[in-house]
């Protein structure tokens, strides 16, 4: 685990050694961070170096200053709070190494890093592990990361990983502490490059043969320049597979103009910079320039865990963050002087902002808005931002035929869906809710519903995460409430109508209120509602329920169920497991929770059950602590076989019984004429499930 005060860039995931005297590029930092009057104005700091334990951590206000200039004094203008952990969070500074800074503005070339947008990204990420910030990614692979679950689990950093025994040159634990930004080899290289051979082949060596004109592939019709266009759009690895599959482009020259689009944005090399950022030297060689001779160099380079694998190593971390930096909203007043409409009783779906001040999962909702609607909206427009490969919705727009429309969060007209509510005669509809999919870090779908049946389609991408219809109601939506962090929709709000409500049931149904992965369940499954501790749960956390259909489609799974099994951990019952056999068998298993056994003394519970020969369960009783979680689970079935998955009983469990009540639940009371077909778990980020 990492120690508690060591500092790490948030940028490449490496020490910042403010503590060493040693003069390395990894002791220098800067940071963004906020002033220390009441306008709390966000800035750039200039270089920060060696700070001795016993002085408060620092660094120089002015950005063009450093550290070891002669007339430089630390004042306590300079002294600030860094990012160490979840603990600090009020007015800290973001602290990264001065080097990954000047990375990170080569990515955004050529317009300067955001300061202001930069300290609101992030503010806006998840503190779940000490030290490090989430950005979507385990810094290219220096961090060890705890497995997930599921695909909308955000994964907990456990630390730095080692080195290689069988190939320690390549291993990022070694080529982590190499200067990313000086990097002498990649100059020689660069020099060597400057002017392209006098007698150069025309072609490149091909691996298959051109093609005789009788055996022509459609791409033959198209011109030389065009074919060429295409692959300077493509990376090297697409280029190898399409010259595989086409002979007019396996037989196409690759020339230098197209080696000299491998170092554009975006592309193979674009984290060379210095061979396209214009300059005295590049605007004179660049049309001279022997690029498929860099190209070939570097990529021997890069085999050789160099300081420029570090680079790429870094750049690649940064690029999806630079192209959020670079991407402004529309409007961004508009959020800070925003209505609320505090008088209103709100439903809520979002990702458990609402924590106390120490839990390790909070971070900021910087903006909360809410607005009154038109009656009739005639479509929304859904903004949606992406992050490192997930994508988010950013904004909405709600726009009416007649009378102004409501703009909601950050609209980025560029990146918008839209979602047409109008009918087939050209009638607006009465919006009646939201469809939302929403994970641990934001909101990232939404599907519009309405009075006149409209069902749209998905903004954004549902796609492996929990959804709930939560915001759906039978009339129509007269306001809503939306909560944004530094760039994403983290909560969504409409009125709730039936609070206060004599027809309101003591608990609403799981079904329309609950998050649910993979879906909704449908309509002819019975919930038993009454016999789930967790529907007592606060919605406005972040607890999905997993539901899995062990017994398939009208129960066709059940003939071939032939064992079940429970993963315990710390005498908590925190996987399931239903095990299928036979001829024909649709599945080999379908899981709840955790299942493998691993290194924190985790074990198996099985129960064999012969479903090929008719068996099946017919009861299910849970029984709990105070805290919800699930200590043993009793089963019968139709041949009256009761199993207990008892977890305290296996003598190989090394945990000593906690002091925690242990609760009774309901037996579940199964309908005359029906069947247990499946089960559902409110799945919790630490325990596993409960409930």
């Amino acid at each position: 685990m990492p120690e508690a005060n060591v500092l790490y860039c948030i940028l490449c995931g490496s020490f910042i050694h403010y503590q060493s005297p040693r003069a390395a590029w990894q002791v220098e930092f800067r940071a963004i961070r906020v002033t220390h009057d009441k306008e709390k104005k966000r800035f750039l700091t200039g270089v920060g170096g060696f700070i001795h334990r016993d002085i408060p951590f620092s660094a120089p206000s002015n950005p063009n200053q450093r550290y070891d200039d002669k007339e430089y004094r630390v004042s306590p203008l300079d002294e600030f709070v860094p990012f160490l952990s979840a603990a600090s969070r009020v007015d800290i500074g973001y602290v990264f190494h001065d080097l990954c800074w000047n990375l990170l503005n080569a990515l955004t070339y050529p317009n300067p890093v955001p300061i202001d947008r930069f300290y609101d990204i992030c503010r806006s990420l998840p503190l779940r592990s000490s030290n490090w910030l989430h950005w979507g990614h385990s810094y290219g692979g220096l961090l060890r990361t705890d497995r997930v679950y599921y695909p909308w689990e955000v994964a907990h950093f456990s630390g730095m990983i080692t080195g290689s025994v069988t190939n320690p040159k390549m291993s990022q634990y070694y080529y982590n502490k190499q200067d990313p930004w000086n990097i002498p080899e990649l100059r020689q290289m660069l020099s060597e490059t400057k002017e392209r051979p006098i007698q150069e082949p025309s072609s490149d060596a091909l691996m298959i043969s051109c093609i005789p004109h009788e055996h022509k592939d459609c791409f033959s019709a198209l011109p030389v320049e065009l074919c060429e266009e295409i692959l300077m759009k493509l990376l090297l690895e697409d280029i190898a597979s399409l010259r595989l599959a086409s002979r007019s482009f396996a037989s196409l020259p690759l020339t230098q103009y197209f080696w000299s689009s491998r170092f554009r944005p975006g592309m193979d090399r674009d984290f060379i910079f210095e061979a396209t950022i214009p300059n005295r030297d590049s605007v004179v060689n660049a049309g001279r320039r022997d690029w498929r001779a860099l190209y070939h160099q570097t990529g021997r380079s890069l085999l050789d865990g160099s300081a420029l694998t570090n680079r790429r190593r870094i750049w690649n971390c940064n690029r999806s963050l630079a192209k959020l930096l670079s991407t402004e909203p529309l409007d961004k007043v508009r959020l800070e002087k925003a209505d609320r409409y505090n008088n209103i009783v709100w439903k809520v779906v979002g990702t458990g902002y609402n924590l106390s001040p120490t839990s390790s999962m909070l971070y900021d909702r910087l903006h909360v808005q809410a607005a009154r609607l038109p009656s009739e909206i005639s479509q929304i427009a859904v903004s949606l931002v992406t992050l490192n490969d997930k994508q988010y919705v950013s904004g909405i727009r709600l726009s009416a035929r007649k009378g102004p429309g409501v703009d909601m969060g950050y609209i980025m007209p560029g990146s918008e869906i839209v979602l047409d509510l109008e009918s087939e005669k050209g009638t607006s509809a009465t919006l009646s809710g939201f469809i939302t999919a929403v994970g641990p870090n934001g909101i990232h779908a939404l599907r519009a519903t309405t009075l006149e049946g409209i069902l749209s389609k998905w903004a954004g991408c549902p796609g492996a995460t929990p959804v709930t219809l939560r915001l759906c109601t039978n009339e129509g939506i007269s306001h809503l409430k939306c909560a944004f962090d530094g760039f994403k929709l983290v909560e969504l709000s409409v009125p709730d109508t039936e609070v206060g409500s004599h027809e309101r049931p003591p608990h609403l149904p799981l079904r329309t209120t609950a998050i649910w992965y993979p879906d909704v369940p449908p309509e002819d499954v019975f919930l038993h509602d009454s016999t789930f501790t967790g529907k007592d749960v606060p919605q406005y956390g972040y607890h999905p329920l997993i539901h899995v259909m062990f017994g398939g489609p009208q129960g066709s799974y059940l003939k071939y169920l032939t064992r079940i099994s429970v993963t315990v951990s710390r005498q908590i019952i925190v996987g399931m497991c239903f095990e299928y056999g036979g001829e024909g068998a649709p599945v080999e298993q379908l899981q709840a929770g955790r299942n493998t056994i691993g290194a924190d003394n985790s074990s198996k519970i099985s129960f064999a059950i012969d479903g090929p020969r008719g068996e099946i369960l017919t009861g299910i009783q849970v029984n709990g602590d105070f805290c919800k979680n699930i200590a043993s689970i009793k089963v019968t079935t139709n041949r009256h076989r009761p199993f207990t998955f008892q977890p305290n009983v296996i003598p190989q469990l090394k945990f000593p019984l906690g002091p925690h009540f242990r609760k009774k639940r309901g037996k579940i009371e199964i309908t005359p004429g029906t069947t247990i077909i499946g089960i559902y778990i409110m799945h919790l980020l630490v325990v596993g499930i409960a409930s």
